[in-house]
């Protein structure tokens, strides 16, 4: 097997590209607040990134996250199972890894942000972080 690259572990280091990213245009511009969008495993990096970093109030503040074709919990194209459903509450039959990883962001993610959610262009989903459920 070829180098394991950071981003690319099961182990919750997804976040670290956001991290590094986030930290740069921190340090060059000193922002306080940011914008985050992310597009299919973009978005598993960033809620990877929230998970480590949602609560240090040396990071900036997630105002708006725009999440385009996340699969938050696993996507048949990657192997994951294909028999999930959910059950009356939203709940999933089966949570794959990252969906079980996300589950602290239910009490740390930012009340202030702003969430929009699109799978497809004719379906936008917008919402803030205090009215979903992961």
């Amino acid at each position: 097997m070829g180098k394991q690259l950071p981003g690319r572990t099961p182990n919750g280091k997804w976040g670290d590209y956001a991290e590094s990213a986030v930290k740069a245009v921190q340090k060059k511009y000193q922002i306080k607040n940011i914008n985050l969008v992310g597009h299919s495993m973009g978005n598993i990096a960033i809620m990877y990134y929230l998970v480590n970093n949602a609560q240090k109030t040396n990071m900036p503040t997630v105002r708006h996250q725009v999440d385009i074709a996340g699969h938050f919990d696993g996507g048949i194209g990657f192997g994951y199972n294909k028999k999930t459903t959910l059950d009356s509450q939203g709940k999933p039959s089966i949570m794959e890894k990252h969906y079980r990883d996300f589950l602290p962001l239910r009490n740390t993610y930012p009340t202030t942000s702003l969430v929009i959610w699109m799978m497809v262009p004719s379906q936008i989903v917008k919402f803030h972080s205090t009215q979903h459920s992961l």
